[in-house]
């Protein structure tokens, strides 16, 4: 990005930032060029760039030294502005959001200050602060204890935090780190100041535009079944989950809407309603409530530009069924044989056992609870949501549990502990292959599989993880383009290209042959897709590690099909068909009995408890 100096000159940022060795924390270089006038220069960027061989270049050079001394100084005067009090709880082994979000407005408010007493460019502030060596500076003190890098072991399992994934980054992916961007941030003031639009002006009212453009239409698919909606919103559920605002540790929520602008919680953005809106307008409602999500910090709590919190892990580990955090996987296991706590609650009447109720926290996501009815607890917060998520939650715990209860018969040797992960390591691998083998090809379609390398092997182990790759939950992935599912639309609204938003204008394009997306959102989910894939230490096709699983066990992994486990795990399911994201079709996809249908065989994790290895051989 560029700005202006103060004489008009022009200021090119084009990313010349340097670390310096010396009491320089970061080394800015500008490039002046006379006489180009006040244009906003974002547009003619371009131009700049062909000649910037010529004429452009042959302005005056700057270097701007930062001092770590100067850091220090912001960290100080933002401590005395906020009144700062660190939480005690930042330096937990995985602290809570809210002490996340105290330590990150701090981080933020040095990145103003700087910016201000360094008159930084927006290109400034979010590709050069970040480089600022802070474990140099007082901010390392004020840093919470899970963005900071610990030494890390090779492990046959995931660490329910997701922590030490990744050896040499310890922090990446790791519950309750923040979301990364594909896209370059859109604060106003570069670090997190209200998008406007290109002109400067206030964006379109955001209700209007949703009441205009996303209109309530119906768009029929005569090919795909319901599943496809409900596994992209459950996947999504495995992946995403941003932190919400709460007023303290007692989880309360407060109000925005009612509340004059100067009293109002600081992470309040209220949509005005307008007077003839045409469903609230009938209720002469005139506000909607709308809060920030909670700040995050970056690995090694770098200084920059707003982040989120994202407070499950950043990988396809089937956490919806485990959860994120150690406290929560407690209250999900029942210790005993590696199986998950569940509900008999209809036993008597034949019926599988269901999700075990909420009964600690029975209030939180719960709305219209009878007093003596409980919603049902699950490793994510969500299940209660819609009764597809909950019917899903269902049948993967209960597989859980059946596959736990075959491994305990085939190794009578092996404790609870090791029953349980060596599931959660199968399950885990089971949902990555139907995410990658039954859904993604529907909603991408083949070019783009083969484009980002999404395409599961048939056989053998895939040699594609890269360990300089972060897997991470990208901003554009979880609040746009992963939503696409939520609905169609039809319309038009002319504004600035720059002012179109991702949400609107992803679901506005095309849909790409053989997929269910246009370009924009295919190319984000794509991408994410192929990270969670390369930057996954334990994704299941790897080889020659801890976690890998040997060739038959690998075969095996690929029989999984969602179909198999509706089959198993469902009350009275005689037939289904094969590929149940897609409608039934007696010639492309017929209807089988269930149990025609192969799965997983558990036999090949039998161990040979005298001399260790797996035995089973057909």
């Amino acid at each position: 990005m560029e700005s202006f100096g103060s004489e008009g000159n022009f200021i090119s940022g084009g990313g010349h930032h340097t670390i310096a060795t010396s009491d320089c924390a970061l080394l800015l270089h500008r490039h002046y060029v006379h006489g180009m006038g006040r244009s906003p220069a974002p547009r003619f960027k371009d131009f700049f760039e062909a000649f910037k061989t010529s004429f452009v270049s042959a302005g005056p050079h700057e270097q701007v030294c930062i001092k770590y001394s100067d850091v220090n100084n912001a960290v100080r005067e933002a401590k005395s502005r906020l009144n700062y009090i660190h939480p005690y709880r930042a330096n937990d082994v995985l602290p809570e959001p809210r002490d996340i979000a105290t330590t990150a407005e701090l981080s933020l408010l040095v990145t103003k200050i700087l910016a201000t007493q360094f008159r930084m460019t927006h290109d400034e502030i979010m590709n050069g602060l970040p480089l600022i060596d802070t474990s140099r500076t007082e901010m390392w003190d004020m840093c919470p204890a899970h963005v900071k890098p610990i030494p890390c072991t090779v492990e046959r399992y995931r660490s329910m935090d997701g922590r030490c994934n990744n050896v040499k980054h310890s922090s990446w992916g790791v519950t309750n780190t923040p979301f990364v961007r594909f896209l370059p941030a859109l604060y106003s003031d570069g670090i997190q100041g209200p998008r406007q639009a290109a002109d400067g002006g206030q964006l379109p009212n955001a209700r209007s535009i949703s009441s205009f453009v996303h209109r309530d239409y119906d768009h029929p698919n005569r090919q795909l079944s319901i599943l496809v909606m409900s596994w992209g919103q459950f996947i999504d559920h495995d992946l995403t989950l941003a932190a919400p605002p709460r007023v303290d540790e007692r989880d309360l929520d407060f109000v925005c809407c009612g509340v004059p602008p100067k009293f109002q919680h600081p992470l309040c953005m209220t949509i005005e309603v307008p007077r003839e809106d045409p469903f609230y307008g009938k209720y002469r409602r005139t506000c909607i409530e709308f809060k920030r999500s909670l700040a995050g910090q970056r690995p090694n709590c770098a200084l920059g530009p707003r982040t989120h919190i994202n407070i499950l892990t950043h990988s396809i580990d089937a956490n919806f069924i485990y959860g994120s955090s150690d406290d929560l996987s407690r209250r999900l296991r029942s210790f005993s044989r590696g199986q998950l706590r569940t509900w008999d609650r209809f036993r008597e009447v034949g019926l599988k056992p269901l999700l075990p109720p909420e009964s600690e926290n029975p209030e939180r996501d719960c709305i219209g609870r009878p007093r003596r009815l409980f919603c049902f607890l699950a490793g994510d917060e969500r299940v209660n949501e819609q009764i597809h998520l909950t019917v899903l939650h269902t049948f993967y715990v209960r597989d859980h549990n059946r596959a736990a209860m075959e491994l305990s018969r085939l190794n009578p040797h092996w404790d609870d502990d090791r029953i349980y992960h060596e599931t959660r390591h199968i399950m885990a691998a089971a949902v990555q292959y139907i995410t990658y083998n039954e859904f993604l090809p529907m909603a991408l379609g083949e070019d783009l599989m083969v484009r980002y390398n999404l395409t599961l092997l048939k056989e053998g182990y895939w040699h594609g993880y890269d360990p300089e790759v972060n897997l991470a939950l990208s901003n554009s992935f979880q609040s746009a383009a992963f939503r696409f599912g939520h609905t169609f639309i039809q319309g038009m609204v002319r504004r600035h290209p720059d002012d179109i938003d991702l949400w609107s204008g992803g679901i506005s394009e095309r849909t790409l042959p053989g997929g269910m997306i246009g370009p924009t959102f295919a190319c984000i989910i794509a991408r994410q897709f192929s990270n969670l894939r390369r930057g996954d230490r334990f994704w299941f096709e790897n080889p020659g590690l801890p976690s890998s699983f040997t060739p038959e066990q690998l075969q095996e992994i690929r029989k999984a099909t969602q179909s198999k486990i509706i089959c198993e795990n469902g009350d009275d399911i005689p037939t289904i068909q094969l590929w149940v994201m897609r409608l039934p079709h007696r010639i492309y996809n017929p209807r089988f009995r269930c149990e025609d249908i192969p799965g997983i065989d558990l036999r090949y994790w039998q161990e040979d408890p005298i001399h260790g290895g797996y035995s089973f051989r057909k």
